[in-house]
């Protein structure tokens, strides 16, 4: 792995310290060595969550509890204080890339939205056009066709940044 600015090496180090995490499951994190790596691993997969934006497996109720049995048995190495704003951070994060979803889902259904009344309104004015001119002229007809295809090319234009 090359990269220069150390990265790479960060996030690797910081996905494979979440996997083994999820790997050995929280009943095997309440006691011995791998409860004090649980304890240090927590506020780097917190961070992780943060920094790129992505839930984490600790916001799962099995790990919250994990947290509070630690918490409430004196058995974490920090204070109960600062393991509850951990935990805040973590639900924190879980909802920001939730609501983030959310406003990506929302977008595209109000484009979808969008250009379906656009279309809807270019029918709409083709019809109205129409009804007002004669259609036997095959010019009128083209100038119809082309008015509409212009539209209809600059709302796609619009949309795709073109």
């Amino acid at each position: 792995m090359h990269d220069p600015s150390g990265a790479g090496w960060l996030q690797h180090a910081v996905y494979g310290t979440s996997r083994a995490l999820v790997a050995s499951g929280p009943s095997h994190c309440l006691n011995g060595p791998s409860r004090n790596f649980f304890i240090q691993a927590r506020t780097f997969e917190i961070c992780r969550s943060v920094i790129f934006n992505e839930p984490s497996f600790l916001t799962e109720p099995e790990w919250m509890d994990l947290t509070l049995r630690l918490r409430n048995s004196n058995g974490s190495l920090q204070q109960p204080s600062q393991s509850a704003l951990l935990d805040l951070v973590v639900k924190a994060s879980k909802l920001r890339v939730s609501l983030q979803q959310l406003a990506k889902e929302t977008a595209t259904e109000a484009f979808q939205l969008h250009d379906n009344l656009a279309i809807w309104d270019l029918e709409d004015s083709a019809m109205s056009f129409g009804h007002d001119k004669d259609f036997d002229d095959e010019q009128h007809f083209d100038t119809i066709t082309k008015s509409v295809t212009d539209k209809a090319g600059a709302l796609l234009g619009n949309r795709t940044g073109g």
